[in-house]
């Protein structure tokens, strides 16, 4: 409900959570709530991804949904974000900027932790006065090999009540792929929680690892 309320009120939306915590399923509802929010009128959406894998998941995810009433039937193949801005051969510079913003009405985001802070002021630059712009990812997993902790600085302001982009954050917690008192759900929290007040060292996280990597022997 909240990720539908933001949705259809603002221009930004940050989805996130871990694996397996329905966030393509919660995207395809949301784009067709959008869609019947926007009437007649036909939406231009883009789907796009750091990698071309991270496109393709994304294209995959996508295509398991089309056979229920939900989901959107005009979406465009995903693509990488190069392609998506325009590489332009031997030159920093996209074909899509300021002066000639995407056309597109929403442009959508998987993997948004892997984006770096260059490449995310060139994506802002080139969306167009109203678009809207939804990031998926998860904001716990590691940052970008390029500057900057984008996904996870951004999440942070979200959660500031006296920041602009407060209000725009929705974090999925339950996973419908991993048991919370699993293995793998029992690591994926231990992780989360290194390097806080409860596990400031890593400690508990690295004793659990190696407790589980001798249960499977």
């Amino acid at each position: 409900r909240k990720a539908a309320g933001i949705a259809l009120t603002k221009r930004l939306l940050l989805l996130t959570g871990g694996p397996g915590t329905g966030k393509t399923s919660a995207l395809a509802r949301l784009l067709y709530l959008i869609q019947v929010q926007a009437g007649s009128q036909a939406l231009e959406i883009k789907l796009a991804a750091p990698t071309g894998k991270a496109a393709m998941r994304m294209r995959d995810s996508l295509s398991e949904t089309k056979n229920k009433s939900y989901t959107p039937d005009n979406l465009d193949e995903a693509a990488t974000l190069h392609r998506l801005l325009g590489t332009i051969p031997n030159s920093p510079y996209f074909r899509h900027d300021a002066k000639t913003p995407l056309t597109a009405d929403i442009v959508i985001i998987d993997e948004a932790s892997m984006i770096a802070l260059p490449m995310m002021a060139k994506l802002l630059d080139a969306l167009k006065p109203g678009a809207r712009l939804i990031l998926l990812g998860d904001k716990n997993q590691l940052s970008s090999v390029e500057p900057g902790f984008v996904l996870g600085d951004i999440c942070s302001a979200a959660q500031n009540p006296t920041s602009s982009l407060y209000g725009t954050l929705v974090e999925l917690k339950h996973s419908y792929r991993f048991a919370a008192d699993g293995p793998v759900g029992r690591l994926s929290t231990a992780l989360q929680t290194a390097g806080s007040e409860d596990d400031p060292d890593g400690d508990k996280a690295w004793q659990l690892a190696v407790e589980l990597s001798q249960n499977a022997m």
